[in-house]
């Protein structure tokens, strides 16, 4: 990513190193912590008896 594509992101531009606001790094760690208990619906998955 160069520098003019930071800026022209929808994130206010952020210095590499620098940590995410902590309502993005909360929001992240909900969905990553939730996600592997969440059921799969997915065919995938192992089928019922």
């Amino acid at each position: 990513m160069t520098e003019d594509d930071r800026f022209l992101s929808p994130d206010p531009p952020r210095s590499p190193g620098t940590p995410e606001p902590p309502d993005l790094d909360v929001d992240a760690a909900q969905f990553l912590d939730d996600e592997p208990r969440r059921p799969t619906a997915t065919p995938e998955a192992e089928p019922p008896d």
